[in-house]
């Protein structure tokens, strides 16, 4: 189930994800193949290294992101006089505690201009009429709710969104998205088992393959027809050439990363944890594991918790540049080849981009091990 750009954002979305959890759970299925893993994915620094933003100015990158975790009044989001910054309340004296901010108030906080009117509300893949609210009659009510001069108390309303979601009936703008299967950059920020300790490194698609294999496709259809198009053909052998350039670069960047990542490198105390006043002879305690996870095998072990040998990763490898590369290379650089070598020469690519991908997610450093007991990834 993917719900953030997929089941959540339809009608009903919140409480359909609700029963469907629930109910995995009282199946006992949590952690099983398909169903949800209760436990983050990899092992969380403490304290939390994220902090929310509470500064910003215009056109000028947020110095943290928008979400996160204080641990001091001085990480709270408020001014001078401790008074909430955020519409939502998020992060203030009222809300310090507030991971994913409080966005079921941001409608109903704009309507009574607390802690300040506004001039435009916009909202990104986030259905607030229906599914963020607690009360949507009220929500949409709110949305329309008029000033005693006859203007909208809330003047400008844009929605950016995948879908017609209930919330796009009221806005003054729409701003079409994208689903989560039409983008091509990091789609998550430390939640994925493959994700690095303090960086994003996970589920970062790579445009070229799929640009390449497009442009061969195109003038494997061009040769059933006609003469394949010269400027497409010569289009499709820049982009072959550019993605071997950027998997080798990637081997060798895999290659070079020896030693993984320790318990302690990935909850953020490398050096060990220095133990309270009044311990003898112990200057720091390393971190260690005092829960396995799993006393059997479970969809995480069978799916992060291998990787192939030194031989399956040449042969791997092998495959998926002679496939993948190789042979549409050489079809596109004979020009006038007929187009059933043109056919063979993208089922082959596809073969070859199939290793390639298996390959990939095989050989990255899955944190997650170190919740199984492993000393590194």
């Amino acid at each position: 189930m993917y719900a953030m750009r997929g089941i959540s954002a339809h009608s009903n979305g919140f409480q359909t994800c609700r029963a469907l959890h629930l109910l995995q759970m009282l199946l006992g299925a949590l952690d099983g193949p398909g169903n949800f893993r209760a436990r983050a994915p990899y092992p969380k620094p403490i304290p939390p290294h994220q902090v929310p933003a509470y500064e910003w100015a215009p056109n000028t990158p947020l110095a943290h992101a928008p979400l996160g975790f204080p641990t001091s009044p001085d990480d709270l989001v408020v001014d001078a006089g401790g008074a909430p910054l955020r519409i939502d309340k998020a992060f203030s004296w009222e809300s310090p505690i507030a991971a994913h901010g409080v966005m079921h108030m941001v409608i109903a906080n704009a309507v009574a201009g607390d802690p300040y009117p506004i001039d435009t509300l916009m909202l990104f893949m986030a259905n607030m009429a229906w599914n963020s609210s607690m009360n949507t009659g009220g929500t949409r009510e709110m949305l329309c709710a008029q000033n005693a001069d006859g203007t909208y108390t809330i003047p400008f309303i844009v929605v950016s969104d995948a879908f017609a979601s209930e919330t796009v009936a009221f806005a003054d703008l729409v701003l079409p998205d994208t689903t989560y299967l039409e983008r091509y950059d990091a789609i998550s920020l430390l939640d994925r088992p493959i994700s690095e300790p303090d960086a994003p490194a996970d589920a970062i698609r790579y445009p070229i393959l799929p640009l390449a294999s497009g442009a061969l496709l195109i003038v494997v259809v061009d040769a059933m027809e006609t003469a394949p198009v010269r400027m497409v053909l010569a289009l499709a052998l820049i982009l072959f050439a550019l993605a071997l350039v950027v998997k080798l670069e990637y081997w060798r960047f895999v290659g070079m990363q020896q030693g993984g990542v320790t318990l302690g490198q990935a909850i953020g105390v490398n050096h060990g944890v220095v133990p309270p006043r009044g311990a003898r002879d112990v200057r720091s305690v390393a971190a260690r594991l005092l829960d396995a996870g799993h006393t059997k095998g479970a969809f995480l072990t069978r799916e992060f918790l291998h990787a192939p040998s030194a031989s399956q990763r040449r042969a791997l490898r092998t495959i998926a540049v002679i496939g993948g590369f190789a042979v549409p290379v050489v079809w596109l650089a004979s020009g006038e080849a007929g187009w059933r070598g043109g056919v063979a020469a993208f089922v082959l690519c596809m073969l070859g981009l199939v290793c390639e991908r298996w390959l990939f997610f095989a050989e990255a450093r899955h944190t997650v091990r170190l919740y199984h007991g492993e000393a590194r990834t």
